[in-house]
């Protein structure tokens, strides 16, 4: 944030970036492929089946009998996305938001295919799924629906009116709630985190396998003066290694949590201390950066913030003269997610869920 800006002292806005991210794609592995053999020769009529890609999975027909097949592609995001078969070279072009293509696959014996969305980051992000292949003549019940249909405005309107009558909603555990330190005999301030999968309620009543610091989203703020002596032990209760990253604070290259270039994976069931001075202001984050397209936007993000960022006081930012005497009233840190399990949301809750 820039130090000429008003808002660094009460607005932290950090956007854990959803193009990093994800929620997990499990992918069936075929003990039989399907293979596409070409439409030439094929009477029937094509089997066509509805796909939906959005931010960031790949859902609808995803059942198809064997013989010919057409997938009608649609990408019902808000970003660009594609799709393609695993191991060919059939694909959609790059589609905007409301495109869609049909693809002709052929024919198409039992088994197993593999769907991806090649946008880099996207599969990484969730955009992976299987095409099943059932046996030919085997009853396959459309689940995409027809499309063309009008929505239930009633319903929407139903929704949305009750969602807002809700706010603000209760529900269990709360994000980014300061983290006090134990301070050594010799001054330094010592911080403990622990990286575990941990249940997250992020709206009432659902709750996710969040990825977390200390067991909350976004995990505990760390807030330290200039010139302190900081040291953090992380454990590592995840399935995978792990590392955290000092995102826009100075420290020394072994300390910046970029595995395997400055330091060692801290493998599951292992610890890790980093140690550094907090040698000026800032306003930062930590975060993993091992597989951080999976475990920043599944929870493993927090703040970081050093002494206070300087007020212009006196000063005209953009347009605005900033009274001599300002006096800040309140900080309000927030955080933002846009995708994995914790998907849309405000330091951690999704409305109603949100705090004033």
């Amino acid at each position: 944030m820039q130090e000429n800006n008003v808002f660094d002292r009460f607005i932290l806005g950090l956007i854990a970036m959803g193009v990093l991210v994800a929620a997990i794609g499990v992918i069936a592995v075929a003990t039989r492929p399907a293979t596409a053999t070409g439409s030439a020769g094929a009477e029937a009529a094509p089997f066509t089946a509805v796909i939906s890609l959005k931010e960031f999975s790949i859902t609808g027909d995803l059942v198809v009998p064997a013989g010919r097949v057409h997938l009608d592609v649609v990408n019902d995001g808000s970003a660009v996305h594609n799709l393609f078969l695993r191991g060919t070279d059939t694909g959609t072009v790059d589609l905007g938001p409301g495109e869609r293509q049909v693809l002709d696959l052929g024919v198409l014996t039992p088994g197993d295919i593999e769907l991806f969305c090649a946008v880099p980051g996207h599969e990484q992000a969730g955009m992976v799924a299987t095409l099943t292949v059932a046996e030919a003549g085997t009853e396959v019940e459309p689940v995409a629906g027809d499309r063309d249909s009008p929505p239930d405005w009633e319903e929407l309107d139903r929704a949305m009116t009750e969602s807002m009558l809700a706010f603000p909603a209760e529900t269990e555990g709360k994000g980014n709630v300061a983290l006090e330190p134990v301070i050594q005999p010799d001054g330094t301030k010592e911080f403990e985190i622990t990286a575990e999968i941990t249940p997250w309620e992020v709206e009432p009543g659902i709750f996710v396998d969040a990825w977390t610091y200390n067991g909350i989203v976004p995990g505990p703020q760390i807030r330290v003066d200039v010139g302190d002596n900081v040291r953090v032990i992380v454990h590592n209760r995840l399935p995978m290694g792990t590392d955290v990253h000092w995102h826009g604070i100075d420290t020394p290259n072994n300390m910046d949590g970029v595995a395997p270039y400055t330091q060692d994976l801290i493998k599951s069931g292992e610890d890790f201390v980093y140690e550094f001075e907090a040698d000026a202001p800032g306003i930062g984050m930590y975060h993993a950066h091992h597989h951080a397209q999976m475990q920043v936007p599944n929870g493993l993000f927090a703040t970081f913030i050093i002494g206070d960022v300087p007020i212009p006081r006196g000063q005209t930012v953009s347009g605005v003269e900033i009274p001599n005497d300002l006096e800040i009233a309140q900080e309000i840190p927030m955080v933002l997610n846009d995708a994995g399990v914790i998907g849309y949301s405000l330091n951690g809750k999704s409305f109603p869920a949100t705090e004033p």
